[in-house]
């Protein structure tokens, strides 16, 4: 009787832990949806980022282009307004980084969560086997018992 309660309670112990894992597990699994969903609104706010860079750019080489031709109370307000354009592409150029920036985090804490996922999947594994030999165990005493 002694051994069939302790194995209760070792059983009992195993099937919270599995809960509570399972638990990690999900909340794992939420948050890594979750960076996923981020991740993909990241990559297409960069898509965006780069298109408009893209777009400065070239507006910025026709504008030049144009300036050269122009007399030089042109060349002085069109280089006023190069260095706004300029000012403007370094400042996207800096978004862009920063958003890589903020991939490459989001990757690698996804990487993180992913790895930490498989951990939790093998740990659970791990318990539910346990679980199971405590089971075969218990039934084989309570046979030996009977």
């Amino acid at each position: 009787p002694r051994d069939s309660h302790e194995l209760k309670a070792v059983l009992a112990a195993q099937d919270l832990e599995a809960k509570a894992l399972k638990a990690q597990l999900a909340d794992a699994q939420r948050e890594s949806n979750r960076l996923k969903h981020k991740l993909r609104d990241v990559e297409s706010e960069l898509h965006v980022a780069s298109e408009a860079t893209t777009s400065a750019t070239q507006r910025l080489n026709a504008h030049a282009e144009r300036q050269e031709l122009l007399l030089s109370a042109g060349v002085e307000r069109g280089g006023v307004e190069r260095v706004k354009l300029e000012e403007e592409l370094q400042h996207m150029e800096r978004m862009l980084w920063e958003r890589d920036q903020d991939i490459r985090t989001l990757r690698h804490r996804a990487q993180e969560l992913e790895s930490h996922q498989l951990h939790l999947d093998v740990e659970m594994r791990g318990l539910q086997a346990a679980k199971e030999n405590s089971t075969s165990e218990a039934h084989q005493l309570s046979g030996d018992i009977a």
